[in-house]
């Protein structure tokens, strides 16, 4: 916890939770910058987690309702961050 503000310098930090959370889209927003990704246990972040998570900036971004394994998940979140950020740049 206390390290967690020290772990990037700009940009947009994702925490990763199953459930009906906004879309990695709309958490990432027009944020063409840097982006720290959080992916918890399969099963997702306990409660105390995510407010910890939140406190220190943070954002929920959801995969869908169902659980993935973790390596599922962070291929499919990194794709999708990757994704945005492309789209992002073709706009600009």
């Amino acid at each position: 916890e206390s390290d967690l503000d020290g772990l990037s310098d700009a940009g947009v930090r994702l925490v990763a939770h199953p459930g009906e959370e906004p879309s990695v889209a709309r958490s990432l927003g027009h944020s063409p910058g840097r982006v720290l990704v959080a992916v918890g246990p399969e099963g997702g972040w306990n409660a105390f987690e995510l407010q910890v998570l939140e406190a220190h900036g943070f954002r929920r971004a959801s995969l869908g309702p169902r659980t993935l394994a973790t390596t599922t998940a962070c291929i499919a979140l990194l794709a999708l961050v990757h994704d945005h950020l492309g789209q992002q740049r073709l706009r600009r």
